[in-house]
């Protein structure tokens, strides 16, 4: 019994060094949108599975994460804001309006989502189903998220 045990704890060690590490190794991607540049720091292995769906009046880039968690990047119209409004369970715990971004957080069925929409761009960034021990990850990648105008 001390064995399966032992083996057990083993393997759920190993599986929470080796999958933070998959999240340390953040990357700099570039999504150039006519005359608009935007600059995220993601985990390597969601640039890898990146997938851009396209419609008739925007785009949606999803960044998929190696559990259920997900972000994604949306520009354009024919959607409703705030996204997290179609969430099941959600629990909207903060909203922050700063100059020219509003911030949405709360927690959908246990776990940690966030919106945040650049009014100025009509851009929406969103991450959702992020497990608590994340949290601190997925925040920093949402403050650190830059639009530039290009020139």
């Amino acid at each position: 019994m001390k064995r399966i045990l032992l083996f057990i704890s083993f393997i759920s060690l190993s599986l929470d060094i080796f999958g933070q590490s998959k999240f340390d190794s953040l990357v700099k991607d570039t999504i150039i949108l006519e005359n608009r540049e935007m600059i995220i720091e993601i985990p390597y292995i969601s640039t890898v599975y990146k997938e851009k769906d396209s419609y008739e009046e925007g785009w949606f880039i999803y960044y998929p994460f190696i559990d259920t968690s997900l972000l994604f990047i949306h520009y354009g119209a024919l959607v409703k804001r705030p996204f997290y409004r179609e969430f099941q369970f959600y629990e909207l715990k903060e909203k922050i309006e700063r100059d020219s971004i509003i911030s949405y957080q709360g927690f959908c069925n246990n776990n940690y989502f966030r919106e945040d929409y650049y009014k100025q761009y009509g851009i929406s960034i969103v991450c959702k189903n992020i497990p608590e021990n994340y949290i601190s990850l997925f925040n920093f990648i949402m403050d650190n998220f830059q639009v530039y105008i290009k020139k």
